[in-house]
């Protein structure tokens, strides 16, 4: 699985062998939502248009985690060098685990993955499985609740760390247009010591004007049934 997440050396690397560059497209980020700790705080994990991967960083040690419907691949270190996921003293905060939230949705956000250290750098997604000219919606997740930390901000962004979300204890939802058979995320620690990742998941999602002409077609079909 290590080889679908190619760390920014990686692509250096290979760029310096002559290979190119993995593409980059740009992500238009919508707005930063505050996890919800309800027990229906599960719904905010998106199913929109059709899966293409999902995973739940730092939980690599308990299979997988399914969360309204979408199943997380479980990792360590697959996103970035190091994982975190001590039972017992949850990256949320104790006060959601006592409140009633999901424990699906409170299990995905119970981890992370850490590394890279506190400047700007990439990691790819999609692992090869994207097609050129499709629009793909990103949902991220970064919760970070444990005591003294809860302050902390990432930056989520695609190859420009100048084009960004701000996520704490948020998750965000971004759309792009692949060029390419993976995409690239941005991850920046704002002023701590290395980035984190709590989890996230990729979805194929139809163009807008798709979308509205298959509704003009449904809709035609009906209205010749009914002559």
């Amino acid at each position: 699985m290590k080889q679908h997440m190619i760390k920014h050396l990686t692509i250096l690397t290979a760029l310096a062998a002559g290979t190119t560059l993995a593409p980059a497209a740009v992500i238009s980020w919508g707005t930063a939502t505050a996890v919800d700790a309800s027990a229906t705080g599960g719904l905010q994990v998106s199913t929109a248009g059709t899966f293409v991967e999902a995973f739940n960083a730092g939980g690599g040690t308990t299979g997988t985690t399914t969360v309204n419907g979408v199943v997380f691949t479980n990792t360590d270190t697959d996103l970035l060098n190091n994982q975190w996921n001590g039972p017992g003293s949850p990256v949320i905060d104790d006060a959601w685990e006592a409140g009633g939230a999901d424990a699906h949705y409170d299990a995905l956000l119970s981890t992370a993955e850490y590394g890279g250290g506190g400047g700007f750098f990439t990691i790819d997604l999609g692992g090869g499985k994207l097609s050129d000219g499709q629009k793909y919606e990103l949902q991220v997740w970064f919760v970070e609740d444990r005591s003294g930390l809860d302050g902390r901000v990432m930056h989520f962004s695609d190859a420009s760390a100048a084009n960004f979300a701000d996520v704490n204890d948020q998750f965000v939802i971004g759309t792009f247009t692949a060029d390419g058979t993976s995409q690239t995320l941005g991850l920046d620690a704002q002023g701590f010591g290395n980035a984190h990742i709590s989890a996230y998941q990729l979805r194929a999602v139809p163009e807008a004007s798709s979308a509205a002409l298959i509704g003009l077609g449904g809709l035609s079909l009906i209205l010749r049934r009914k002559r």
